[in-house]
């Protein structure tokens, strides 16, 4: 689902099927696997996405925009139907 579309956009993990443990062994085994480099490509990636997508400012800015437009949006169908 979701957690798995942000890992892979983000590059940062890997990602295993939920509730299967099989799985999930693997992908621990495979990221112990990776270089030091590699696990810290990843932490680099994790931040630098949680930065662009999750930050509060953005977020705030984001739902301040969504709800100017909504009222625009309102008033103007009020507007044009009465």
């Amino acid at each position: 689902g979701e957690t798995q579309r942000v890992i892979g956009e983000a590059g940062c993990g890997f990602v295993s099927e939920i509730g299967n443990a099989d799985e999930l062994a693997e992908v621990i085994i495979e990221f112990c696997d990776i270089t030091d480099e590699q696990q810290n490509k990843m932490r680099h990636n994790a931040v630098k996405y949680g930065e662009i997508h999750f930050c509060k400012r953005k977020l705030f800015d984001y739902i301040e925009d969504e709800l100017y437009l909504k009222c625009d949006e309102k008033k103007s169908f009020v507007h044009n139907h009465v």
